[in-house]
């Protein structure tokens, strides 16, 4: 798809599973095949067999770690921690193949920002985020370095990357591999936002240039090449 076209479905999907969040739902089970396309264009979230209530809590906070208490309304609550394993791997969050307890709402969001890189690309990052997988271990170790997850993931499959500043910043954001640094569905719903606003020329991309030297030294010339050919990424990146 078209950035500007992805963007607008992402939008509009993000924003269903940011309310769903507000309800005390996880899906875990999102994918590109679980959004329908109603005839106006509109897109509708389907398929809620694997959705998770949290019921009884108060505590809303997307990056609360399982079993480590999180401040809500009401006072302190520790929320429910998640241990069966659900989805399609492709889009499975990292600690739910762990198999040692994990956040749905954390979750959840890892699996938007692969629906996003699909939509983008045209292709998935990984087959599956685990351990023993080649490109997934590879990629972590080069974007603990380098810092951008999304432009290791192009260099790893030689293909130079068009996207935006800003859309790399939010796929950055949501394909984080640790929950408590991954940001929440209403952060996601804004940073698409502020990616279509950008496209649309109202806003200036805050950007930054990397040195060579801060790349990591055990890097293949794909990287260097894939940086040099890249649009700068976001200084919003932490």
């Amino acid at each position: 798809l078209a950035e500007a076209e992805a963007l607008r479905y992402f939008r509009e999907i993000v924003g269903a599973v940011e309310f769903l969040h507000t309800q005390r739902i996880a899906h875990r089970d999102l994918k590109l095949e679980n959004v329908l396309i109603s005839a106006s264009g509109a897109c509708k979230l389907a398929d809620f067999g694997l959705a998770h209530e949290y019921v009884g809590e108060r505590d809303l906070d997307p990056r609360a770690v399982p079993g480590r208490p999180s401040e809500g309304v009401g006072g302190w609550r520790e929320r429910e921690v998640l241990y069966d394993v659900c989805g399609s791997k492709s889009y499975v969050a990292p600690e739910v193949l762990l198999k040692l307890g994990y956040d749905g709402y954390s979750a959840d969001v890892w699996s938007l920002g692969i629906c996003l890189f699909a939509m983008l690309t045209g292709f998935f990052p990984f087959t599956e985020a685990v351990a023993d997988n080649a490109h997934y271990t590879s990629a972590q170790m080069q974007a603990a370095a380098y810092g951008s997850l999304t432009m290791v993931v192009f260099g790893m499959y030689n293909t130079r990357c068009s996207l935006s500043p800003r859309a790399i910043e939010l796929l950055d954001l949501l394909l984080r591999t640790s929950p408590a640094k991954r940001c929440s569905a209403r952060d996601a719903l804004a940073c698409t936002l502020v990616a279509e606003a950008s496209l649309d020329g109202q806003l200036e991309p805050t950007a930054i240039q990397a040195p060579a030297a801060a790349l990591p030294s055990h890097d293949s010339q794909w990287l260097q090449d894939t940086w040099d050919s890249r649009s700068p990424v976001p200084s919003l990146l932490s």
